[in-house]
């Protein structure tokens, strides 16, 4: 099976309509079937593989929201300009919501505290036995609480009547991130064995484990170039089947799991653990935690190179779920508007070229995220030096043209969130 997204650019090559137009992005705009023509004739090729079928993926990296510092995106729901209003909303609201957060604190505290105590020992920006570079803790805000409220109720089908049921349903309220500044194996299984502690004696009741990684069988022959010239790596078949062969794309090695798994079940027998092969390449290991006070908490364990990307690609992740906060990232949100779930205007229908153009872009997006996310895992790997002239993986071509490139984006999601901070903290006083 190979996760790389191929998009059908046959379907764009043979049309003659004239108006395959699409919301228009900030750094672009839709394009017309001169414009693909054009593309195709310059010989673009996103993954090597043109007229290959294309692969329907929809877009969400996780099977459910996480910490921000993501419920999946269902199919059903990707045209719908309802997607993530919950028609269940019941008693949430924005006051139950921002009391739930405003209540937090003591068991972020907590989280915090414990997490320290266990780990404190590991942290170093530079010694080599000390694989942890940060620790970062944080609560939802009153209104994220709310949106991921109503999600979840919307997709499960039920109601939230009151505050207890709310801290219940979000399990990510409060949230806490292990960035690595060594993510191999031995520096995970330290990790590992220093929680393990936490939970034998009673400091730390992990109920869930989430491996997240993804699957990679080969690589198109022009993906192998790319990561050749922005990474400078030789990315081939060899290559991958060695790195899966030890597991590299997963964290923590099966051992070291498994023990951590058994450590976990011996003090809450019902603990949940999957292993999710993701679709964009998010590569972390999650763990949800049981807090004081009825919250429920995650922990994420990821390197500083896929943390220094998801920081970005949770934005995109946002945008693509029509879940952009635009008062926080106005000039974002306006520049990735083409990657929002299709609206029809009015009481016109949305066209079939419409609908194929903004899958055509998902798709593109989603294999260029994929890539991405790899790039950021190898740079972790001992002694592999990057020769990228840019923080990220650079984006094809058919995505530069629209201004939806990481690095593109990269100063302008930085400045709205500078922007927002500044007078937030003028609101305040």
């Amino acid at each position: 099976m190979n996760l790389t997204i191929t998009p059908n650019f046959t379907q764009y090559k043979n049309s003659s309509n004239p108006n395959v137009q699409s919301n228009m992005c900030g750094g672009g705009g839709g394009l017309s079937a001169n414009n693909f023509k054009k593309l195709s004739a310059r010989g673009l090729k996103l993954t090597g593989l043109l007229d290959a079928p294309a692969v329907n993926n929809t877009l969400a990296p996780l099977s459910r929201d996480t910490v921000s510092f993501g419920a999946g995106l269902r199919a059903d729901k990707i045209l719908s300009q309802n997607a993530f209003h919950s028609e269940n909303l019941g008693g949430l609201n924005m006051e139950m919501a921002t009391g739930v957060t405003r209540r937090a604190e003591a068991a972020m505290q907590y989280l915090e505290t414990t997490v320290k105590r266990y780990l404190s020992k590991l942290i170093s920006s530079n010694e080599a036995d000390k694989p942890i570079q940060e620790l970062q803790f944080r609560i939802k805000g009153g209104k994220e609480t709310f949106k991921k409220g109503a999600a979840v109720s919307e997709r499960r089908g039920i109601t939230i009547e009151n505050s207890e049921e709310l801290k219940g349903i979000v399990e990510d309220l409060i949230g806490g991130r292990i960035i690595l500044r060594e993510d191999t194996k031995g520096a995970v299984k330290k990790v590992l064995q220093s929680l393990g502690k936490a939970v034998q004696d009673g400091k730390l009741p992990i109920t869930q484990i989430e491996i997240h990684r993804p699957i990679v069988d080969e690589v198109p022959v022009d993906i192998v170039k790319r990561f050749r010239r922005d990474l400078g790596i030789n990315l081939d078949d060899k290559k991958i089947k060695e790195m899966q062969k030890r597991d590299f794309f997963s964290y923590a090695a099966p051992n070291d799991i498994q023990e951590f798994k058994r450590i976990c079940r011996g003090r809450f027998r019902n603990l949940e653990f999957s292993e999710n092969d993701s679709p964009v390449g998010y590569q972390a290991i999650h763990l949800r935690v049981s807090l004081p006070n009825g919250y429920t908490g995650e922990i994420q364990i990821m390197g500083r190179d896929v943390e220094a990307f998801k920081e970005f690609e949770d934005v995109y992740y946002k945008a693509k779920g029509g879940k952009i906060d635009k008062d926080r990232y106005p000039e974002t949100a306006k520049r990735l508007s083409c990657l929002a779930p299709l609206k029809s205007d009015g009481d016109t229908p949305i066209s079939e070229a419409e609908k194929l153009e903004w899958q055509f872009r998902q798709d593109t997006m989603q294999d260029y995220t994929f890539w991405t996310y790899i790039g950021q895992r190898l740079k972790g790997e001992k002694g592999y030096k990057s020769k990228v002239s840019e923080k990220f993986l650079v984006a094809p071509q058919y995505l530069l043209d629209q201004g939806l490139g990481f690095n593109q984006m990269a100063p302008v999601i930085r400045a709205d969130r500078a922007a927002y901070k500044a007078a937030q903290k003028a609101k305040n006083g």
